[in-house]
């Protein structure tokens, strides 16, 4: 019922006191009117009590202290790497480079790491920057480049196998400039130490710049002696002998098989920086795609050792500015004027690398995850590493027997954490012996450096900048040998000890692309019980199965044309082969320019790239063969092409002719790319592209991501006892894969249904981060197994979610009305579904089916 106000009056006299207005009665009736609207609009607020939050990338906390179902929307976006392209002056950009594997030189000045600028009309040069972040020794996965060392009385060259790589640990000593440090020395009369830096360009450059043009590694270490300027080791370190405290180092040289007579030699008792540079390209990269560099110190008498220590290690590999490659991952990119003023000023660091990561040429947001951790943070344990010793084993989901050998046999896991967080961590012991920090935690900061050595145990708060924690179950330093019996580990936000639980996460996993650029965006949303998204933005490949036509010839290049659908005008953005991106201007004043109207796409293309000649006009199946990757070779009397080669890589197509080049594209072509607004955008139905629902209660650790694989199909490999699925690299058993390689592995689900009894690891033979094995007890032959996962690799997929909002109930009202409307929605669309398979179960039987 409307609330139905009361014109309150007061009572009026007039000079000579007569009332001449009567006042409205202050009565039971009016006042109890007041009170129920005053009730009524505190139900009403109530029911629509709701509060809406902004999700940051990566980790956040959320508090429902009521509990409620969460609803999302989560904006699309693009990423353009600008790594091929030329800049402009009046614009603003970014290079978010993390982990400092690559830099631009652009103009006269150098940007490095996470650096903002104005752009001029330049292209920029690349410097690939290769070092040992995230090496893993015995493993080129993570990073390629190799580091040994050896004490000789002589020099050896890089491929002797006296060299010995070094380990997990002294890899993160060497891998960036700071106060930890690698030393290897030696006593022995007349012997020396030595330290051999291998960098794989080849692989560095793919991984980190871009790809390079050719189909084998011979013509891809052709291209890099073409297009690179030089090559410049940055050592800082020093040495030490018996006679002197020298540091020397040299690089291979490939023409003389040996070590290039040119020494470069520093000499101090403090560490010193020594940089290495070499122009003559071609004789300092081996056939594998290496180039090697040598660090060594003066030798020892017998008593006073020879001594070599490293603080740091890189290699910079400098590109022409011409160098053209294909789909670049250089993390730069245009930014708008506030985003520019925001950077490193309010946004720090890690937001920056965060919001602009590096993606291959043009990525889009694809696949996202959205995670809620319940009240306990672990896994059960056998998720956990279990202590190589094998005096571990899993007795239960969340019970470890340790038969000890000796002093602390730990089993840990890795667990990320927030920072300026309470967390309380705890568990059970059996029997109750006096173990000083059973249950304890190493708290790990941002670069992987140990905040407390001395391990904390029950309550402790991150420090702020917090990255991860090591969490641990052991036996500690103090007791004897023996069994034990551990249970029920258990780390949850808050400050205080809760009742044990076992982890129990709620997700949403989807599997769609949602694009965002120039300030519109593709939207997923839930709507009476159905996951949608409103499509605002296109992107398709422009390729030989276009309709191109000619439309006008200019001095050095020809615009072509082709229809596009739904379009918005003058919002095109095009990416050619090689990731460049083009200029939106209207066609005619230069080459490599696009402009977008009335359902045509305008493109100039420069007569060098396709081979047209300046005078001829083709025809548009020949502008469609260049759209497949041909160029024309050869040309008739009247300049009509007649034979064709692929841009790619200059070899001949497989037959010459026009019929064949128009419709099949050249091995290794990418193709151009548009993107554009959609003039009316459109509604998609994408439900069955959805899984799992989000629920908080509590103070909830909260993440998102993307790049999420759903239920992939996999077949394992045979390991003795055990069935292993993500396995990889093993001298004698066969590889299986994922089809990526996994970040993380989120679910694993037998004939469907979620499967518990495995076992997960992390080392060597996992393809990307995790692998799982199945011991054969508790597999099933007849069964189909399905893997959800994390890609690693997400550069090549996919680009990080920036603009999450979640949505929840704030009083138990408006989450009980809620509830009741998805159970509604759930009602009614269990009620279709009822009728669509009742209809197929007629359709079934009139066909002579058996159901």
């Amino acid at each position: 019922m409307t609330y139905q106000k009361t014109f309150w009056k007061d009572r009026i006299r007039d000079s000579q006191g007569n009332i001449i207005q009567e006042g409205t009665p202050v009565s039971a009736g009016h006042l109890n009117n007041m009170e129920n609207g005053i009730a009524a609009a505190h139900a009403q607020m109530e029911e629509q009590a709701q509060e809406t939050v902004s999700l940051p990338y990566g980790l956040s906390v959320l508090n429902s202290p009521d509990g409620s179902p969460l609803d999302v929307e989560i904006q699309g976006r693009t990423l353009i790497s600008l790594g091929n392209s030329e800049l402009e002056r009046g614009k603003y950009y970014v290079l978010a480079s993390a982990d400092e594997n690559v830099a631009i030189l652009l103009g006269e000045n150098k940007y490095r790491g996470i650096a903002k600028f104005e752009g001029i009309n330049a292209k920029p040069s690349i410097v690939g920057i290769a070092n040992y972040h995230e090496k893993v020794s015995g493993r080129t996965l993570e990073n390629p480049h190799i580091f040994k060392s050896v004490e000789e009385t002589t020099l050896f060259p890089p491929n002797d196998p006296i060299w010995w790589e070094v380990t997990d640990a002294v890899y993160k000593q060497v891998s960036k400039y700071d106060l930890e440090y690698f030393t290897n020395k030696t006593s022995e009369n007349n012997k020396f130490s030595q330290q051999l830096c291998s960098i794989d360009i080849v692989q560095h450059l793919e991984r980190k710049v871009g790809i390079i043009p050719g189909n084998s590694k011979t013509e891809k270490i052709t291209w890099i002696i073409n297009n690179t300027s030089t090559i410049m080791a940055n050592f800082y370190g020093k040495g030490a002998g018996a006679t002197n405290q020298n540091i020397y180092l040299r690089t291979w040289k490939n023409s003389i098989n040996n070590w290039d007579p040119y020494i470069i030699t520093k000499s101090g008792l403090a560490q010193q920086d020594i940089h290495y540079e070499i122009s003559w390209i071609s004789d300092a990269i081996d056939s594998n795609g290496f180039a090697h560099f040598i660090m060594y110190s003066d030798t020892s008498d017998g008593v006073i050792p020879s001594e070599l220590t490293t603080n740091f290690m890189e290699v910079e590999i400098k590109l022409k500015p011409t160098a053209g490659f294909y789909n670049p991952r250089v993390p730069l990119y245009e930014i708008s004027r506030q985003e520019y003023d925001k950077i490193l000023v309010e946004w720090g660091a890690t937001f920056v690398t965060n919001r602009y990561p590096a993606v291959e040429g043009v990525k889009s947001l694809q696949n996202p995850v959205v995670s809620i951790e319940g009240e306990n943070l672990l896994p059960p344990l056998s998720e956990w590493a279990l202590h190589p010793s094998q005096t571990s084993k899993v007795t239960g989901s969340y019970e470890l027997e340790l038969n000890a050998t000796e002093r602390d046999q730990f089993t840990e896991i890795i667990i990320p954490l927030l920072p300026n967080q309470k967390y309380f961590y705890t568990g059970n012991l059996e029997p109750n012996i006096d173990i000083a920090m059973p249950f304890r935690v190493h708290i790990y900061l941002e670069g992987d450096i140990l905040y407390n050595a001395a391990p904390i145990t029950g309550g402790f708060t991150t420090p702020s900048n917090a990255k991860y924690a090591s969490v641990r179950i052991t036996n500690d330093i103090t007791v004897p040998n023996g069994k034990i019996i551990f249970s029920e580990p258990m780390l949850t936000l808050g400050d205080k000890e809760k009742a044990f639980v076992p982890r129990n996460p709620a997700y949403l996993y989807t599997e769609t692309t949602l694009r965002g650029f120039n300030g519109v965006m593709d939207l997923l949303y839930q709507a009476d019980g159905r996951w949608k998204v409103l499509n605002n933005c296109k992107e398709d490949i422009l390729d030989g199965s276009k309709s191109w036509d000619f439309a006008e010839n200019h001095q050095g290049y020809k615009t072509v044309r082709s229809t596009v659908w739904n379009e918005k005008k003058d919002t095109e953005i095009v990416i050619n082969p090689f990731g460049k991106k083009i200029n939106h201007a209207y066609p005619g004043f230069d080459k490599d320019q696009s402009y977008m109207s009335g359902g045509l796409l305008y493109l100039t293309l420069s007569d060098v790239d396709t081979g047209f000649n300046s005078a001829y006009t083709p025809t548009g199946l020949e502008v469609a063969a260049y759209f497949n990757g041909w160029k024309v070779k050869t040309v008739d009397g009247n300049n009509k092409p007649t034979g064709w080669i692929s841009v790619v890589d200059g070899t001949d197509a497989p037959t010459q002719a026009l019929d064949y080049v128009k419709v099949n594209k050249a091995p290794g072509y990418t193709g151009y790319r548009l993107l554009y607004q959609l003039a009316s955008p459109g509604v998609i139905d994408v439900t069955d592209k959805i899984e799992g629902a989000l629920s908080v209660s509590g103070q909830v650790q909260i993440s998102t991501d993307s790049g999420v694989v759903i239920r992939e199909k996999v077949t394992p490999t045979i390991n003795g006892d055990y069935f292993e699925f993500n396995f990889f690299n093993h001298p004698t058993i066969p590889d299986a894969k994922l089809k990526n390689k996994a970040k993380n592995i989120l679910a694993v689900y037998e004939n469907g249904i979620p499967f518990l009894l495995f076992n997960k690891w992390s080392d060597k033979y996992a393809y990307g981060k995790y692998r799982i094995s199945i011991h054969k007890g508790n597999y099933d032959p007849t069964a189909d197994y399905y893997i959800t996962y994390l890609i690693q690799e997400k550069e090549t997929v996919t680009t990080n979610p920036v603009n999450v909002l979640a949505t929840y109930n704030t009083s138990i009202r408006s989450t009980v009305n809620q509830m009741n409307e998805q159970l509604a929605d759930v009602k009614t669309l269990a009620s279709v579904h009822d009728r669509y398979l009742y209809k197929l179960l007629l359709a079934a039987k009139a066909n002579g089916w058996s159901v």
